[in-house]
């Protein structure tokens, strides 16, 4: 599953298809609960490229009525916030 996200997070040249890939990551992680929120979070980290992916990423874990995708709204912002080299008090959304 980790190669295949790879892939096509490397071919996604738009907006729209990155954010295919994060809906598709979201989905995996709400509904099957063996795969644990730390690979969600390597395919969320493929997908995401800008700001907006990962604003997109943060709301749809904080609107996941699953509570282990739920939970992974606060790592998505550190890593929004490491990878786009922002401040911890920058503001995210």
């Amino acid at each position: 599953m980790r190669r295949i996200f790879e892939k096509a997070a490397f071919k996604a040249d738009s907006t729209a298809d990155r954010r295919a890939l994060i809906e598709a990551a979201i989905e995996i992680g709400e509904k099957n609960s063996n795969i644990p929120g730390q690979d969600i979070l390597v395919l969320l980290g493929f997908a995401c490229k800008d700001k907006s992916d990962f604003v997109e990423a943060h709301a749809m874990a904080q609107a996941s009525g699953n509570p282990g995708v739920n939970s992974l709204a606060a790592k998505i912002r550190q890593m929004a916030l490491e990878r786009l080299g922002l401040e911890e008090s920058a503001e995210f959304l």
